[in-house]
């Protein structure tokens, strides 16, 4: 917290409480025009066609790195949270002392996590800090906003005081407020916001998905960082009602479990390589919790034979419905293996999807030593085209060796398993 970013930030909420009053009651500016902006999809950014993984039971994550957007290179990371599965879960988590954010949502069973709020270096909150249903810090008067998580498990994004943040399970202040009512609604006072620097930020969708947002910076000729205006166009453009500008700057910090050597999935800035070792102390984060989701797409899994035999006619498609983009063809009187790399021990559903059109193999069978269960002779369709086809049980890491048989040609989409 000792950076100029900071500095001025705390000013404005310490320092300064007849500024911040003015700041908190000035009306949202109107957005600039469309006229005199280009649209994003002109600038290059459009959600629709980022490529997507499936890092939890609901839980999407995207990246995406422009050599030009607002005029700047740029690197983004966004996850997605889907409100229809029950399972996944928000938290908010703080300690008396500062912690890496990958470390504590290793240590307390996460999936992902990204950093929060505002802090000082005694690991203060700066405004509303409420943990399972205890406030440890309370509002300043001046608080532009909080993410708010209710006893039910609901989540919104709220701004001022009163009953909401008192009947909550936890909740954590931040600002500014980025977009309210579909519409960017940053205050022209709040001058600080206009440099380019790294973001963490998170936003609600009319239908209810939950963005979490990081955008890296402070890196020339490879990340810019952005302003608050400019991240407040992206969360409109991905459809969100309400959005929050959370702690950045060096705090910025994406997390998943299983990615890379750290689960550290941006580029953190306080080492100042464009790297993910960068990653700073703070004194809160957000936790996500639920089921994890393995998907054995091209990079994860192996066809055998690799180079000799009928297997030279297989090859991946593009599939407008496949969840990783690409389909498995293979062609018929043909068995085929596959081995896949698993690295989490458990209980597993294995599950997959084919592409509109494609015959299911005739026969399905795996390792011996995985054998929870015989495949099911009767697949079981699940959400969003998937279909369950046994479970496995794993008590180390190791290789799932999958073998698919049919007389005629068939396709599949990326497999996954689903912890149970």
């Amino acid at each position: 917290m000792t950076n100029p970013m900071r500095a001025r930030f705390l000013a404005l909420f310490l320092a300064w409480p007849g500024a911040a009053a003015v700041v908190a009651q000035t009306p949202p500016a109107a957005p600039p025009a469309a006229s005199l902006q280009p649209s994003l999809a002109e600038e290059g950014f459009d959600y629709a066609k980022l490529s997507k993984h499936e890092v939890g039971l609901g839980l999407l994550f995207s990246k995406k790195r422009y050599r030009r957007l607002f005029g700047h290179p740029q690197s983004l990371q966004i996850l997605e949270l889907d409100p229809r599965q029950q399972q996944l879960r928000l938290r908010v988590a703080a300690q008396a002392q500062l912690f890496r954010t990958s470390e504590l949502a290793r240590k307390r069973g996460a999936i992902a996590a990204i950093n929060g709020g505002y802090f000082t270096k005694s690991a203060a909150a700066v405004g509303l800090l409420r943990v399972d249903g205890k406030q440890l810090f309370g509002p300043h008067k001046q608080m532009l906003g909080a993410l708010v998580i209710g006893k039910k498990g609901r989540t919104s994004i709220a701004t001022g005081e009163g009953r909401l943040f008192a009947e909550s399970r936890d909740a954590l202040a931040a600002g500014p407020m980025l977009v309210q009512q579909g519409v960017i609604a940053l205050g022209t006072e709040i001058s600080h916001f206009d440099k380019r620097h790294p973001r963490t930020a998170v936003g609600i969708a009319k239908d209810g998905r939950i963005f979490f947002l990081t955008v890296d910076g402070r890196s020339p000729g490879k990340a810019a960082g952005m302003t608050c205006e400019e991240l407040a166009r992206i969360f409109v453009a991905l459809g969100c009602e309400k959005a929050l500008n959370l702690d950045g700057g060096g705090s910025t910090t994406m997390w998943i479990r299983g990615a890379g050597k750290t689960g550290v999935v941006n580029h953190p800035s306080d080492n100042k390589h464009f790297d993910p070792a960068g990653e700073r102390r703070v004194a809160n984060c957000v936790l996500i919790y639920g089921k994890d989701v393995l998907v054995l797409e091209e990079s994860a899994v192996t066809p055998k034979p690799r180079k000799e035999g009928p297997l030279s006619q297989m090859r991946y498609l593009k599939a407008a419905d496949a969840s990783g983009g690409k389909w498995l063809r293979v062609p018929g009187q043909l068995a085929v293996g596959i081995d896949a790399k698993l690295d989490f021990p458990g209980y597993w559903f294995v599950q997959a999807r084919l592409p509109k059109g494609a015959p299911w193999p005739e026969s399905i069978s795996w390792n011996p030593e995985m054998l929870e269960s015989q495949p099911l002779k009767q697949r079981i369709r699940t959400q969003n085209g998937w279909v369950q086809l046994g479970q496995i049980k794993m008590s180390s890491a190791g290789i799932l060796r999958l073998h698919f048989s049919g007389k005629q040609a068939f396709g599949i989409d990326a497999l996954r398993l689903v912890q149970r």
